[in-house]
């Protein structure tokens, strides 16, 4: 089991990194005539949304969908995640326990994106990408699952929130619906579910097919390409 779980440290990391590596993402699914808009600051929008586990609001074809995103830390081990970490509580301590963004009622999210960082040499700033299509879904198979058969992990430091490490395989099975995605820079590109991470082989094809090719970007809504 890791040591960690690899979130980022503090909110304002991980605000920073939500801009740099999900913006454009969100562009997309808002599509040329929508738009999206961060839960964050102090505004009482912000915090209506943020109290209901909601990160990002987008607005596409007069629809509101609200998106409730993850960012994963490249693991220090150098090794790839092999797991979604699934948080059951936001906090642990005794006489303050508090439901996590997994539990039954908690999130108001329709979807979840769940952002791994990956670090490749020469490549920018690189995130896989995984967008669950229906987060109560999700959250109803979880808890329908024996859980005590997942590693669990609680972080050491704050409210040494509580989480369940179920693998990532092991959810798509379940969703064969999960979209997957590779952000690095301003290039999106929609890969098969269960290609190799780019740690763990493909970076020197990567960057080969980039010199040679135009880079594909998906809508992942409606399926249309253009390129970059």
């Amino acid at each position: 089991m890791a040591k960690n779980n690899n979130f980022p440290e503090n909110k304002q990391e991980s605000q920073e990194k939500e801009l740099r590596c999900l913006s454009r993402l969100y562009e997309r699914i808002a599509g040329p005539h929508g738009s999206y808009k961060f839960a964050h600051g102090e505004s009482d929008w912000a915090r209506s949304l943020q109290q209901h586990g909601i990160d990002v609001e987008v607005w596409r074809d007069d629809r509101c969908i609200w998106y409730e995103d993850k960012i994963i830390n490249y693991p220090d081990s150098n090794v790839p995640h092999k797991c979604f970490c699934f948080e059951t509580l936001s906090c642990s301590k005794v006489d303050r326990q508090t439901d996590g963004c997994m539990c039954k009622g908690k999130s108001k999210a329709d979807k979840l994106v769940y952002a791994f960082e990956q670090k490749l040499l020469d490549i920018p700033t690189f995130f896989d990408i995984y967008i669950h299509p229906d987060m109560p879904k999700l959250v109803d198979w979880l808890w329908q699952q024996n859980i005590t058969r997942y590693h669990h992990h609680t972080e050491q430091k704050g409210n040494q929130s509580r989480s369940v490490l179920v693998p990532i395989e092991e959810v798509l099975n379940a969703f064969p619906s999960v979209q997957r995605c590779w952000i690095f820079g301003t290039h999106i590109i929609q890969v098969r579910k269960y290609v190799k991470s780019p740690i763990t082989g493909l970076a020197s094809q990567l960057r080969s097919h980039l010199k040679t090719h135009p880079v594909k970007i998906i809508d992942l809504l409606t399926r249309k390409e253009d390129t970059a």
